[in-house]
């Protein structure tokens, strides 16, 4: 049976109020791209809990074409810790997802892990103060077309974690002075995708809005 996909995007955040969430409601605003948002805290204490699967397809129909994460491990402040707002049982059903649909994983802002391409963070920056100058790859060129940035593109009013990229399955698209990757392509073995920044954004902050384009 053939596979059917909606041509609609799913955006899961942890309570909504992440300002990410604020900059990529505006990009698929502007760009008119149909999606859904889906808030996942408190995590639920059953770790086999799974909200997700009936929600991203069902059978051969998948409902989404990609999935954004407002966060990269879609995190929330409990009153003690940061958890993730997805159980054990949900973070499989997404990948299970993504490697059947071949749905693509948007992470807007991320912690480097080698779960996204990124080896371990060698430094972390207030750009406000000290903001991070990077710049476009050959890769970055051809995801971001649009971007005219011989200079470099300034990073700043954000929190920013710099880490390297790994040599494997990782494609850097945006990269600072140091070789540190902002933005990156990971390409996993069993087929997902995922494309991650590791900067945060909202609705103001240039940086972000500009890339966003080319991230959806």
């Amino acid at each position: 049976m053939a596979i059917v996909q909606d041509l609609r995007l799913l955006v899961i955040a942890a309570t909504g109020a992440e300002p990410t969430l604020t900059a990529i409601r505006r990009v698929l605003g502007n760009l008119g791209t149909p999606y859904d948002v889906v808030q996942c805290a408190p995590r639920p204490a059953d770790g086999s809990t799974d909200r997700l699967s009936s929600r991203l397809a069902d059978g051969n129909h998948a409902y989404y074409q990609g999935v954004i994460l407002a966060t990269g491990a879609v995190t929330y402040h409990d009153g003690e810790e940061w958890p993730s707002a997805l159980t054990e049982a949900e973070w499989r059903a997404l990948a299970d997802f993504e490697s059947r649909f071949r749905a693509r994983r948007l992470a807007w802002y991320a912690y480097p892990t080698a779960d996204y391409g990124f080896g371990p963070v060698e430094a972390t920056t207030d750009s406000e103060s000290a903001p991070v100058d990077a710049w476009l790859t050959d890769a970055g060129r051809t995801v971001f077309p649009y971007v005219v940035a011989e200079r470099g593109l300034r990073i700043g009013g954000a929190h920013t974690y710099l880490a390297r990229p790994l040599s494997m399955g990782t494609v850097p698209l945006l990269v600072d002075s140091a070789g540190h990757a902002v933005v990156a392509i990971h390409l996993l073995p069993d087929g997902r995708e995922t494309l991650a920044a590791t900067f945060d954004s909202n609705e103001r902050s240039l940086p972000g809005l500009l890339l966003g384009y080319g991230f959806v």
